[in-house]
This record gives C-alpha cells, structure tokens and sequence, in this order.
C-alpha cells in the first residue's frame, strides 16, 4: 500500500521504487523495516544539513 502511494507521488512504477528502496538497503547495508534504522538515518541526513558539511573544508584541514 504504501509503495502504491508514494510511487504515485514520485511519479515512477512501484517495482522501480521497491527496487531502489533494495538498492539503498544493499549500498548501506541496512534494513529500512526497522523503524531504528530509519530514525538513524534520518538523524544523520539531518545533522548533516545541520552542520553544512562540506567536503572542500575537510581537504583544508
């Protein structure tokens, strides 16, 4: 149900959504079912945009 809904909102097949959501599962190698997980993330994508990181400052380091 949900893959149906948010396929619709990106406007791609839901078999191309499932299979992205593998995809990301397999690069971080992580389960997106646990809801721990999710929160991890989206906490580290937040303190990310938090602190404006950028690659170019750590090479000056």
């Amino acid at each position: 149900m949900i893959y149906r809904e948010a396929s619709k909102e990106l406007f791609i097949h839901r078999s191309t959504l499932e299979y992205r959501i593998e995809r990301v599962e397999e690069i971080l190698n992580v389960d997106l079912n646990h809801a721990d997980m999710r929160f991890e993330l989206m906490m580290a994508y937040k303190l990310y945009n938090l602190f404006d990181f950028d690659q170019s400052e750590l090479a000056k380091r």
